[in-house]
């Protein structure tokens, strides 16, 4: 386990997956832990590339060819959340408040493309902010899609915990929990542009719609935390496990199911990359406060 820190923060970083194991301010937990590394709750603090979601059947087409992948959940029959959560990632460089960490993914099954990967952490004042770096190194354009899927904790149970998200549309999932159209948040009960209690929604959702500040970052808050993501994220994943433990909060680049719909699906062109960021702190006056209580 690496660990980083900076003042009251500290981080734990997993090199199996490149994981964001734990997360403290002061000594307190703000993610689930990760126990020992490479076991661990379901996908908790994993990178989720390169594609994010589900892939209906395993299979999709690109540039003219279909492709099948490893089928992940035998009920559903899909593949889910990438190809690197398990792969060991080596120290690329570090210091005492930031890591940066690196893997390849050539030739997996199904996935017949050459892929580097570039994933930072770095600790400040303001808490942890996150940048992976995606580079084509092969002779053809591949698909890319990415998300975050970290679980983070409150100090009250989570459906006393005061939910803030300005986004304006979700997506809808069938029985499958694959794409089935968008619909509008507002007035519905997904709707918490106004502060409140989480309460007892069950949530498996993306979101976008979200408003952006002027450096092109989408704000949302839980409890005291302030989370915000990059334009190249223009999508946010909420999760409410079994036990209500915590709330996954992930910021995705395109929804589930991508590979198969193509939606905010990019296109990544041989020796280009694909940057994308996200980060949490604290409400106070480093972080947006509209959600404040």
């Amino acid at each position: 386990m690496i660990t980083i820190a900076s003042g009251r923060w500290e981080a734990h970083v997993d090199p199996r997956g490149a994981a964001l194991a734990a997360l403290t301010h002061d000594g307190r937990d703000l993610v689930l832990r990760r126990s020992t590394p490479g076991r661990h709750l379901p996908y908790a603090g994993d990178l989720l590339a390169p594609w994010p979601g589900r892939v209906d059947g395993g299979s999709y087409t690109w540039e003219g060819r279909t492709h099948h992948l490893r089928i992940d959940d035998a009920d559903s029959q899909v593949a889910l959340h990438g190809l690197v959560d398990d792969l060991d990632w080596q120290v690329a460089v570090s210091g005492a408040d930031w890591v940066t960490l690196g893997v390849r993914v050539e030739d997996a099954p199904g996935w017949p493309f050459r892929l580097g990967l570039q994933l930072s952490y770095t600790l400040s004042d303001a808490g942890l902010s996150v940048l992976l770096e995606a580079f084509n190194l092969g002779d053809g354009v591949l698909p890319w899609g990415v998300g975050f899927h970290p679980y983070f904790t409150s100090p009250d149970p989570i459906d006393r915990t005061p939910l803030w998200l300005p986004a304006t549309e979700r997506l809808v999932l069938d029985d499958r929990l694959l794409p089935a159209g968008r619909v509008p948040v507002p007035g519905s009960a997904y709707d918490f542009a106004a502060p409140r209690d989480l309460g007892d929604l069950v949530l498996d959702d993306a979101f976008d719609g979200t408003p952006r500040d002027d450096d092109d970052r989408a704000w949302m808050g839980f409890g005291d935390l302030r989370l915000w993501w990059g334009a190249s994220l223009p999508w946010l994943q909420l999760y409410t496990p079994p036990d209500r433990s915590a709330l996954a909060i992930e910021p995705y680049s395109c929804p589930t199911g991508a590979l198969n719909t193509g939606d905010d699906l990019t296109r990544l062109q041989p020796g280009h990359a694909h940057v994308s960021s996200w980060g949490v702190g604290l409400a106070g006056p480093s972080t947006r406060d509209d959600g404040g209580q």
